[in-house]
């Protein structure tokens, strides 16, 4: 008895319809309610579209902080990186410096990435510092208190 093979992969789509496919989704994309609060801010003078600033957080936002839940696993640190990362990309559109609004939301989940890992390598180093000096520093006392002068603190209130 002679055995099947299972039939080759081959992509659903090729050269000119697989641009067109890319070019539907672009074209999808740049109407997100995202892309058209980018488009306003980039847009605007900055500071001026502070009710489109307030919508791209509104929809930005969540997206962050829950990259940040799952890569970071910890509440402070994701509500830190959804922050940041929102200030840089408010301070990018409005300055022009975001060169397509349109993929505004590949740009911040772009910049938590980023931020993930300049935050893991910042860890690393910290730790092969620690390990690399700990012997060298010398240990403070935390039992010793500093001593208040009170006749000078007495003269003060007098």
């Amino acid at each position: 008895m002679w055995r099947r093979t299972a039939p080759r992969y081959s992509p659903p789509t090729r050269g000119a319809a697989m641009l067109s496919a890319m070019e539907a989704l672009d074209a999808s994309a740049a109407e997100a309610p995202e892309a058209l609060a980018a488009r306003r801010i980039a847009a605007a003078a900055p500071g001026a579209a502070r009710d489109a600033e307030a919508e791209l957080y509104r929809l930005l936002a969540p997206r962050a902080r829950r990259y940040g839940m799952r890569h970071l696993r910890d509440g402070d640190a994701a509500a830190d990186l959804m922050q940041h990362v929102m200030v840089l990309t408010l301070a990018q559109l409005r300055s022009g410096q975001l060169r397509e609004p349109e993929r505004v939301l590949s740009f911040v989940l772009g910049a938590c990435r980023h931020t993930v890992m300049g935050e893991r390598r910042g860890e690393r180093r910290r730790a092969e510092l620690l390990d690399r000096y700990a012997d060298a520093v010398p240990v403070a006392d935390a039992h010793v208190a500093p001593r208040l002068d009170e006749a000078r603190v007495a003269d003060c209130l007098d």
